[in-house]
C-alpha cells in the first residue's frame, strides 16, 4: 500500500478521557501493526508499531494523528464514556 501520510489535529476532552486502539490485521500475529503510526499526548509524539491502546485521561492534549505506512489494513478504535462526543481545540 505504500506511504499515506494523514494527520488528526490535537485536541482535547474536557470532561472525559479517552482511550485510543491501533490494531494490526494479522490473524497469526496480533501485535503486529501493519505499519507505522505517529501520534501525539500530551506534546510528546510516539511512533506506534505494534497494535496496542492508549489511555488519554480527561483534559490532556492528544491528537496529530499521522499514518506514515501502511503495509496492511490497521483498524483504529476510541473509546469513552460520555452522553455526546465534543472536542476542543487546544488553547
Amino acid at each position: 500500500m505504500g506511504s499515506i501520510p494523514r494527520s488528526h489535529p490535537e485536541h482535547l476532552h474536557h470532561d472525559h478521557g479517552e482511550i485510543v486502539g491501533f490494531i494490526g490485521s494479522n490473524p497469526d500475529d496480533p501485535s503486529e501493526l501493519g505499519g507505522e503510526i505517529d501520534f501525539i499526548v500530551d506534546g510528546e509524539k510516539m511512533t506506534i508499531t505494534k497494535t496496542c491502546f492508549i489511555h488519554i485521561p480527561a483534559g490532556v492534549k492528544h491528537g496529530g494523528l499521522c499514518f506514515r505506512k501502511i503495509d496492511k489494513p490497521i483498524f483504529q478504535i476510541a473509546m469513552s464514556r460520555m452522553d455526546k462526543y465534543a472536542s476542543d481545540p487546544p488553547t
